[in-house]
């Protein structure tokens, strides 16, 4: 079974933050284009990261090179691993929310 890194997902973000701190120290146009793309990426992440923890949403959605893996790897820190639907499962089971 595969799964989605909370850890490398979150890193990732975190990564992408820091880029965006860097362009707008060293910019003297803080709307430039590249600046606006990447923080578009952090808030798209973040929101489907959201859904996907809720059970809104299959983590399918957030599966990329950077956060997909099979399993724990040795001697590394505690992670959130989100499992991934194999092709032609169905959708992702829907939690009830408290109330």
């Amino acid at each position: 079974m595969s799964y989605i890194s909370l850890g490398d997902e979150l890193e990732t973000i975190a990564g992408t933050l820091a880029g965006v701190v860097g362009l707008l120290e060293t910019s003297s146009h803080p709307q430039s284009a590249s600046q606006a793309g990447a923080l578009a990426l952090v808030e798209a992440r973040l929101r489907l990261l959201k859904r996907v923890v809720r059970g809104e949403l299959d983590a399918n959605v957030l599966a990329a090179r950077h956060n997909t893996r099979d399993g724990v790897r040795d001697g590394e820190d505690a992670d959130v691993l989100l499992p991934l639907l194999r092709a032609g499962t169905g959708a992702a089971p829907r939690r009830r929310r408290s109330r």
